[in-house]
């Protein structure tokens, strides 16, 4: 999976590799907020500081729709 793929490309410290793959995983599955926060973090260690804020924001979102209300 392109999760998975994005993990060990920031293990290895291939941190462009890793948002690349997390932008693809979101692209198949636009609200995983596993995706999501890895791609917050992805940003924020890459110093893409603007990218990170916007994801956050949108995560913040995501998690206020109803697929994710108990």
């Amino acid at each position: 999976s392109w999760r998975a793929y994005a993990s060990a490309c920031l293990r290895a410290g291939k941190t462009y590799e890793a948002i690349f793959g997390l932008e693809e995983a979101l692209r198949w599955d636009p609200n995983n907020l596993s995706a999501l926060k890895m791609l917050v973090n992805a940003c924020q260690a890459f110093g893409d500081v603007e990218k990170a804020k916007k994801t956050a924001e949108r995560l913040i979102a995501v998690e206020k729709t109803t697929y994710y209300t108990v």
